[in-house]
């Protein structure tokens, strides 16, 4: 490359240095560490009452190409997020979000940058290979299950067992992801009625609305420590509250009209399965009050008339079918495997009946 674009790498931070301790550090030196010489970070406090701000000023305020936001409270992941890409470089060609329990090598910038210039106008966003620490697992690919938008993601035992290709995705990766501000802009960013969770899938489901891509590239490797600091602030009942609601909107957002026939059908059989689960086993009763609790929820306040604006102008947008969005989960995991008795995924099957029959050809 004759010159390196301005990239702008946005991390959001929440009393990381009380939940995360050394992986806080870890974070931020692996990322300032990077050797590729044209970029800036952006450590967006989210109202830290740890002392995580004074830590990195202390720390690290001397580096140059570091802007520290302080925000008064803790808007959540998609608005902090945001508030970053406003204070970005103008000149920024790509935006980098990396989560505070990340590590990346110091070549992971430049690779990612080689790979997007080399790569089709269409092609918005990359993703790494992450390798959990926790599970001792590789994550690779992640996908969409139409129409209800539950995760398919695929685990690995060792590296080797990834294809070594780029790979089109669904989702852009949360914990560290590289995307074309361009394109970020165009969408509007992340939506910020989303305070945590499913933020980043319904980010990158209305980029691959308006006919973009998103590649894995294999050749990037992340380790991701897997904190709990969202556990710690929230209950149970909450974290499962918000994963479910975002889900639902993003839905009720994103999908096609005939879609939502498919998406009331999917959501009517898993409350009816999760009921007659939940007698046979107590956890399954979290997700029971979770459901109500985002329905109740949605009749009392305005989250209708904010779902009916945003649909308005994501289907204004939007150049694909929900068939083209949803074709990479189905190319991957084809009804043929499905109904063998070796892999009887009735959630995976039904998602598959429901887009042979509303998604195709529509």
């Amino acid at each position: 490359m004759d010159k390196l674009p301005k990239v702008s790498v946005v991390i959001v931070n929440y009393n990381g240095r009380r939940n995360l301790g050394k992986i806080l550090d870890s974070c931020l030196s692996s990322v300032l560490g990077n050797y590729y010489s044209n970029f800036e970070v952006l450590f967006v406090d989210n109202g830290s009452n740890d002392n995580s701000r004074e830590y990195i000023e202390q720390k690290y305020g001397k580096v140059k190409n570091l802007k520290i936001i302080c925000l008064d409270k803790n808007y959540g992941l998609a608005l902090g997020n945001n508030k970053g890409v406003n204070r970005a470089d103008a000149e920024s060609k790509y935006l980098v979000f990396v989560n505070t329990d990340v590590e990346m090598p110091s070549d992971w910038l430049i690779r990612a940058v080689k790979f997007l210039e080399s790569s089709p106008d269409n092609v918005a966003g990359v993703n790494s290979v992450i390798q959990d620490a926790s599970i001792k697992k590789y994550i690779a690919e992640v996908y969409l299950q139409y129409p209800s938008a539950q995760f398919f993601i695929s685990f690995f035992d060792k590296y080797i067992e990834i294809e070594n290709r780029p790979v089109e995705v669904d989702v852009l990766s949360g914990e560290a992801c590289m995307v074309r501000k361009e394109v970020f802009e165009n969408v509007n960013g992340y939506d910020e009625h989303y305070y945590i969770y499913f933020d980043e899938a319904d980010l990158s489901w209305r980029i691959r609305l308006i006919g973009h891509h998103i590649l894995l590239n294999p050749e990037l490797r992340i380790i991701h420590y897997r904190s709990t600091t969202t556990r710690k602030i929230f209950s149970p009942v909450t974290v499962e509250f918000y994963r479910e609601r975002n889900r639902i909107c993003s839905c009720v957002k994103n999908l096609s009209a005939f879609s939502l026939v498919a998406f009331l059908i999917s959501e009517i059989c898993r409350f009816i399965a999760l009921t007659c689960a939940s007698i046979l086993n107590k956890r399954y009763k979290l997700s029971i009050c979770a459901l109500i609790h985002v329905l109740w929820r949605f009749v009392k306040s305005q989250n209708l008339r904010y779902l009916i604006i945003e649909r308005r102008k994501i289907q204004s947008t939007r150049r694909l079918s929900d068939h083209e969005v949803f074709n990479n989960c189905i190319r991957m995991i084809p009804l043929r495997e499905l109904r063998a008795p070796i892999n009887p995924r009735p959630s995976l099957i039904m998602s598959h009946a429901l887009y042979r029959i509303f998604a195709r050809g529509h």
